[in-house]
């Protein structure tokens, strides 16, 4: 269990989303000092298939574990390419193994 002193001390992974091409992440650590800013590819071929599966939540036909893990598996796909993927599981790592710390994952949509 984390204390509630402890909960406040967590690295930042913060994803945004600006436009329909690439992904921004700026990363920030326990103190909140900048860690650097990799950006990536946005995968759009992936939205075909998470927008079906959300269609089945609403229908109330997503009812599954592994429909779940499914759609979770397609989103992350799709916010993090290859070099992305990478540099989140370096900083996952780092942060969780190496700093035994928190490592709190942000996401931030430009709606417009």
């Amino acid at each position: 269990m984390i204390s509630t002193t402890e909960a406040k001390h967590y690295y930042t992974y913060r994803i945004q989303i600006t436009n329909t091409q690439r992904v921004q992440v700026r990363k920030l650590d326990s103190a909140q000092n900048f860690q650097g800013e990799p950006s990536g590819n946005f995968r759009r071929d992936k939205l075909e298939e998470i927008n079906s599966l959300l269609k089945a939540i609403a229908e109330g036909t997503f009812t599954s574990a592994k429909q779940s893990r499914h759609l979770g598996e397609c989103l992350f796909n799709m916010l993090f390419d290859s070099t992305l993927r990478q540099d989140f599981f370096n900083t996952y790592q780092k942060v969780t193994r190496q700093d035994k710390q928190l490592l709190r994952v942000e996401l931030d949509i430009d709606e417009s």
